[in-house]
């Protein structure tokens, strides 16, 4: 049972100047007094996407559905991930496995119970924007010691 949104997200996460001012976190400055941004250090929108009431309800039926196996469900999520050589490579304890030892990965399985926690974090925060954000910062922040890539995260 799928869902699927008929919203064009891309259409409907437009980034206005107002927001882009409001969710930018200062890390640097430059010699010539310019601002360096976590976002703006890696090319990144600044702002925060708005997700419409439509796709939100989607999100929120879809991790019902999700959630019932989760653990199932985040496997087979990673497995996917961890078909790209170069995703791969960048997790030390999944380097060197198969497909089949990975599958029996206790460690696996434990790294995907913590992604799976972290999302269903992400949904319940929805409807509260500052706490969405600052849990989704410090969770970047994170990544970033694990020097975790963005190409390596797209869901476009």
């Amino acid at each position: 049972m799928g869902l699927s949104c008929s919203v064009d997200l891309r259409q409907k996460l437009g980034f206005s100047e107002k927001d882009k001012e409001t969710s930018k976190r200062v890390y640097l400055c430059t010699d010539e007094g310019v601002e360096l941004s976590a976002s703006s250090m890696r090319g990144l929108p600044q702002a925060r996407p708005v997700l419409s009431p439509e796709c939100r309800d989607i999100v929120l039926r879809s991790w019902a559905i999700i959630k019932r196996d989760i653990e199932r469900v985040g496997v087979v999520m990673f497995m996917g991930l961890l078909e790209d050589e170069n995703v791969k490579d960048q997790f030390v304890h999944f380097r060197d496995k198969s497909p089949e030892e990975l599958k029996a990965s206790a460690v696996l399985r434990s790294h995907v119970l913590k992604v799976m926690s972290a999302v269903e974090k992400v949904v319940a925060r929805l409807d509260d924007p500052d706490k969405l954000n600052k849990l989704l910062h410090d969770l970047g922040q994170r990544h970033m010691l694990y020097n975790a890539r963005p190409e390596f995260l797209d869901v476009s």
